[in-house]
């Protein structure tokens, strides 16, 4: 799959949420598990998953800028 398409950068933005979904999810719990303060375990998992979801998009981008990788159907 070549990200020069818009059918395919839809797909890679798709991926990258989904993700950040399981991952928000995911630390939301655990910070609330340790700090026992839903706020904030809220706040922290924001701020956190905000940038690291362009991290993400960011590093998406430059592995297939660089690696010059074609992922095939």
């Amino acid at each position: 799959m070549k990200l020069n398409s818009f059918s395919n950068k839809k797909i890679l933005l798709f991926k990258i949420i989904s993700w950040r979904c399981i991952s928000v999810t995911s630390m939301l719990l655990t910070v609330w598990l340790l700090t026992g303060n839903i706020a904030e375990a809220t706040g922290l998992t924001i701020i956190v998953q905000i940038i690291q979801t362009f991290v993400h998009g960011m590093f998406e981008a430059l592995w297939e800028k660089y690696t010059k990788t074609s992922y095939k159907k």
